[in-house]
């Protein structure tokens, strides 16, 4: 009786082994899987050692613990961080994505730096790598920034757009970068909500990839709600605030149904970056970040100064 309950024992114990050795496999494997996908995204930005690769990937699935409250702190950091020039006359908004921010170029020769310098002006940037309208939409709906901005009229609203912002609603990839945690909104009984994002899961590469696809379903018709509910909360707080769309892009202006429809249009001026010098391509590689997308710093010092002429007249 005994040895049959240790053989007993012993069967269970090896079957119990078996699963907990599967589960592990498993994990690993998955975790394997889930590095590579975040090492073929990450590559594409960030040229890193091996070593370095991993330590990002442990950053970013195992010791980031983000949540919308780091997101909200940074909005509180660049309202008492903006960019001046040495005796500001103005204020200006400036919201976008990398393009506005600055990718790869020194933080003086960013668009939202020379804008202060060109136009005299204090500017608080808005705009965020891998941000773009659900970045723009978030910061005019926080608190922090109603209260900050409550009573003032800035001289100037500027919002960089190129066409990607409307396939891009939120950020799949947190990565190594300075903002590892977005926020992100769906569409609920005809309003724009905030989504939930699951702390645990939206650990995992894989899971973020899976969602990113699932909700590129639906993208373009989110974007066009962020892009019209940004707007009509930048009317409701500054009414008498000059508006401009900075379209960066070699798509002309009347090919883009966004731009075009959005109820606000005719309260924002769009002012095409083709139109900036008709002498320059700003398409050009010399003009263009090494991953042949972003604008690098010659494309700032031809496009700032130019824009705010443009601006000028305007008003």
């Amino acid at each position: 009786m005994i040895d049959l309950d240790n053989k007993i024992g012993l069967k269970i114990l090896k079957i119990s082994l078996l699963v907990l050795g599967n589960i592990v496999l498993l994990l690993l494997i998955f975790l394997i899987f889930d590095f590579l996908i975040f090492f073929a995204e990450d590559s594409k930005y960030d040229k890193r050692t091996f070593g370095g690769y991993i330590s990002a990937y442990k950053k970013n699935c195992f010791h980031s613990h983000f949540t919308l409250k780091n997101f909200d702190s940074w909005i509180i950091y660049k309202t008492k961080h903006p960019y001046k020039s040495s005796s500001p006359k103005k204020e200006i908004l400036l919201f976008g994505c990398s393009f506005a921010n600055g990718y790869k170029i020194n933080d003086n020769e960013t668009f939202g730096a020379q804008l202060a310098e060109n136009f005299n002006a204090t500017v608080y940037n808005f705009a965020f790598n891998g941000g773009g309208l659900f970045t723009s939409l978030y910061v005019s709906q926080n608190e922090d920034f109603q209260k900050f901005f409550r009573g003032k009229t800035p001289d100037y609203i500027i919002y960089v757009y190129h066409p990607g912002h409307k396939d891009k609603v939120f950020t799949q990839f947190a990565c190594d970068r300075e903002n590892e945690y977005y926020p992100s909104y769906r569409i609920k009984n005809k309003r724009l909500v905030l989504s939930d994002n699951n702390p645990i899961l939206n650990k995992s590469i894989i899971y973020r990839k899976f969602r990113y696809l699932a909700r590129r379903i639906d993208s373009r018709e989110l974007a066009y709600w962020e892009f019209t509910q940004f707007w009509d909360n930048m009317e409701k707080m500054f009414p008498n605030t000059p508006k401009f769309i900075l379209l960066y892009s070699k798509v002309e202006k009347s090919d883009d149904k966004m731009l075009m429809t959005f109820p606000q249009k005719d309260k924002v001026k769009i002012i095409d970056v083709k139109d900036i010098d008709s002498d320059v391509n700003l398409f050009q590689e010399k003009y263009m970040e090494d991953d042949h997308w972003h604008p690098n710093a010659k494309a700032w010092h031809i496009v700032t100064p130019n824009f705010c002429k443009k601006v000028e007249e305007c008003k």
